[in-house]
């Protein structure tokens, strides 16, 4: 539990306080019957004593004060909810390289995979896009519902020689939905720009202006002559405030698309709690004060 307001949980001190108040008002009270009239003498005026009964409202009262004043501190918890109406854009690298066969059973391969699997475990509310990029960038699923529709847009991505990548992130960025809420970019790329129009840098800032946050995936080797530009991927990835992943097996790029999805899919809000304390601590009063009315004939 947290609370907005702390500070305020200092005067919690005065809850014990009270009680050691009350302790001494009682006692106090007891040397006073004991002055007024000897025992024998107190069973003939008082002849049932109310006992543990009289302590009952003091009780009540103190632990009233005490959820008030945490009450008034503003608690509350943390709680996950399940996100609806975002957007993802899985924005896919179709460049040549992605046939390489040192993930199983291809690069491409892979990503359709970890891409279905994405695309399965977002609620149905969650709209799906998807955009290749090699020497052109295209956009083969605007964001949809229709998960069959993004199966076939999945299926049908074809290879071609280059990789824009900066062009792809636009693309990406031209289907978010205007006035959308959570919408992000997943970029799987296994190489370096090798020619956009728009520099990744460049469409990373656009991002940015629309609030999108840009995450990067780097796939296959991280050296030689097809290995992905991890420092470029990473820069794109910090610029958006986005994550940066490597991926060297198709286990592990699945495994970082359900990670995204989850995150995606879910969120942790903060519930507030002080009208239950605040509730509480009035229902306790209400308590105390019928309780002294009726054993006592007196408000507490």
């Amino acid at each position: 539990m947290t609370f907005e307001l702390p500070a305020l949980l200092v005067l919690l001190f005065a809850v014990p306080l009270l009680a050691i108040a009350y302790a001494a008002m009682e006692r106090r009270r007891a040397g006073a019957a004991a002055a007024f009239a000897s025992a024998p003498m107190r069973a003939n005026i008082v002849p049932l004593p109310p006992r543990w009964r009289r302590h009952v409202p003091a009780i009540l009262m103190l632990l009233a004060v005490a959820s008030l004043l945490v009450g008034a501190a503003r608690p509350g918890r943390s709680q996950v909810v399940i996100r609806t109406g975002g957007t993802i854009m899985l924005v896919i690298d179709a460049s040549k390289s992605m046939n390489k066969t040192d993930i199983s059973p291809s690069r491409l391969e892979a990503a359709r995979t970890a891409g279905q699997a994405l695309v399965d475990q977002l609620p149905e509310s969650h709209r799906v896009g998807v955009v290749t990029f090699n020497g052109q960038a295209r956009t083969l699923s605007a964001p949809t519902t229709d998960r069959d529709a993004l199966t076939l847009a999945l299926d049908s991505i074809e290879t071609r020689w280059k990789t824009y990548l900066g062009d792809g992130i636009l693309a990406g960025l031209a289907n978010v939905p205007e006035g959308g809420n959570s919408v992000q970019l997943v970029v799987l790329s296994d190489g370096n720009d090798t020619g956009s129009e728009v520099p990744p840098l460049v469409a990373a800032d656009e991002a940015v202006g629309l609030n999108v946050k840009v995450n990067t995936v780097g796939t296959g080797t991280t050296t030689g002559e097809f290995s992905s530009n991890a420092g470029l991927l990473q820069q794109i990835a910090d610029q958006t405030d986005g994550r940066f992943f490597t991926a060297p097996s198709a286990g592990e790029l699945e495994s970082i698309y359900r990670g995204i999805g989850e995150r995606a899919s879910k969120a942790v809000e903060r519930v507030e709690l002080t009208q239950a304390f605040v509730g509480g601590g009035l229902l306790l009063m209400v308590a105390a004060a019928t309780l002294s009315a009726l054993w006592f004939r007196r408000t507490v």
